[in-house]
């Protein structure tokens, strides 16, 4: 059966973000709840988070505990829905948030087109996911089913995700389930950009 498309986006918007060490940069994209444009304070807020720069900090905060302290995210942009066209925010939250692993200068280097990658279904039947390149700790190992009872980063992640705090939404806008498959492809085009094979 094949899984269905998600209905126009008419509401919440984007946060994109940049992940960095050194030279080497990704970005990674999340899905929120509506805010208003002029403040970026949620219109109906479910928690602590009010406003796109309380929900642009947490996330990061959980995103970067699979890096190391030479890793620092910030964010680049933000960007609300209006009437299904995606429309530039001007000012983007100001955080920095640096990798939690201690010791960077003394870890072995990562695989650099390592990913995990964090899929989920929605109660609508879509699907949504979260990429993370580069990760400390990166191995080409076997599918993982993960929730809020998993030990580590990834069940401190999914209790997040599934909080009474979080406005991250799928873009269906329906909270993400408490439940993902995790898997650890490479990214060829980096992969071939350093020449990892």
């Amino acid at each position: 059966m094949p899984i269905p498309t998600p209905p126009q986006d008419l509401t919440g918007g984007f946060i994109v973000f940049q992940y960095q060490k050194g030279n080497i940069r990704h970005r990674a994209l999340i899905h929120v709840g509506e805010f208003s444009a002029g403040t970026q304070d949620y219109t109906t807020p479910r928690g602590s988070e009010t406003n796109v720069a309380d929900t642009a900090l947490a996330y990061a905060t959980q995103f970067m505990n699979w890096y190391d302290d030479l890793w620092n995210m910030t964010v680049l942009s933000v960007w609300q829905m209006v009437s299904g066209v995606p429309v530039l925010q001007g000012l983007a939250p100001v955080i920095s948030v640096t990798g939690a692993i201690t010791g960077g200068a003394i870890i072995a280097p990562q695989l650099e087109s390592g990913m995990q990658v964090w899929s989920f279904h929605t109660t609508l039947g879509n699907r949504a996911k979260i990429i993370q390149i580069t990760i400390n700790g990166w191995g080409s190992i076997e599918p993982a089913t993960v929730n809020s009872s998993s030990s580590g980063p990834a069940g401190s992640l999914m209790t997040y995700l599934t909080g009474a705090d979080t406005m991250i939404v799928a873009k269906d806008n329906t909270l993400l389930p408490n439940k993902a498959r995790l898997t650890y492809p490479y990214n060829s085009r980096l992969r071939r950009h350093y020449a990892e094979d």
